[in-house]
């Protein structure tokens, strides 16, 4: 058990200094700091209007935290299948 929780360290040392999350990390700072964006944001769940709507994803920092979410989202599935490599045995998934 000691051996995994070191791996998981490993893996979560390595995740911190990973460029793609340490910008996603900094662009979430910078979206809570932009008022006029998560007015928008909070006008939009409560009308779904569709100009409030094209208003957000048209702002350049949204679009950047977009694109480097999906590049996170990429990690997490390399991630999951390492792990459905990992726990997959011959008699089927160890719990």
């Amino acid at each position: 058990m000691e051996e995994l929780i070191d791996k998981i360290n490993i893996l979560k040392n390595e995740l911190d200094k990973n460029s793609n999350i340490i910008k996603i990390r900094e662009l979430n700072t910078m979206i809570k700091q932009d008022k006029e964006l998560l007015e928008l944001i909070d006008k939009y769940k409560i009308t779904r209007n569709e100009e409030i709507k094209n208003k957000i994803i048209s702002n350049s920092l949204y679009l950047e935290y977009k694109h480097y979410e999906n590049e996170v989202n990429f990690i997490i599935l390399k991630i999951r299948s390492e792990l459905k490599g990992i726990t997959n045995k011959e008699n089927g998934c160890v719990r």
